[in-house]
């Protein structure tokens, strides 16, 4: 046992005791005492460790995240457009049909020689909804709870992104963002040749031939 795991059972132990000791069993009245042990059990649910015992918790994160990663295991909570996760195996990701047939036309209208504002206009034309908000309707994705105002307004930003995805070729691509220590509170991109890519772990959506993913 840590010290930092002895550092919070002592604490515990000494909120038991002051608990015990200022707040009988039975109260006779509704008082100061049992209001005070109110508070004790409420604040105790907020216990921060030390500042240097973040930092050594954020290290053992840190590493069991990248063990995992290193070991072929998917890195991000959520599966990109097109995918979801199995029921089974939450570490198996399966093909959406729904989203998927429209990863595969807008990779087919980029084919056919339509700039990224023009895959917008199709889809928007054609009532198709964005990621996000598809995703949200299913329970996944990042923006579940978000009010969209129009749900099939494409923006060229999200269509770009889905052509650079190498997920979509099969293969698991792990920390593509990292975070510069525990006190980040957003991730930030990593360069390209850092990646660690593991080839053919799950369907494919697109091939090769298709020609933007590498």
């Amino acid at each position: 046992m840590g010290r930092v795991e002895k550092d919070f059972i002592l604490s515990i132990k000494e909120q038991t005791r002051q608990t015990e000791t200022k707040c009988p069993t039975k109260p006779r009245k509704r008082g100061t005492g049992e209001l005070l042990c109110r508070k004790i059990g409420y604040f105790s649910g907020f216990y921060q460790p030390p500042l240097k015992a973040k930092g050594e918790y954020s290290k053992k994160i840190k590493a069991a995240f990248r063990s995992r990663g290193m070991a072929g295991k998917h890195t991000s909570s959520y599966c990109p457009y097109g995918y979801l996760k199995s029921p089974e195996d939450k570490n198996q990701w399966l093909v959406d049909p729904v989203a998927a047939a429209v990863v595969k036309r807008v990779f087919q209208l980029t084919m056919d020689g339509k700039g990224p504002y023009q895959i917008c206009c199709i889809l928007k034309n054609d009532r198709v909804e964005i990621p996000g908000y598809y995703l949200a309707q299913k329970g996944a994705g990042l923006h579940q709870g978000h009010v969209f105002p129009d749900p099939y307004n494409w923006s060229s930003g999200t269509v770009c992104g889905m052509l650079k995805k190498k997920e979509y070729l099969g293969h698991t691509v792990n920390f593509k963002s990292a975070k510069n220590s525990y006190k980040d509170k957003k991730n930030h991109y990593v360069p390209e040749s850092e990646w660690v890519i593991f080839e053919n772990t799950h369907e494919p959506i697109v091939d090769r031939c298709q020609g933007f993913l590498r």
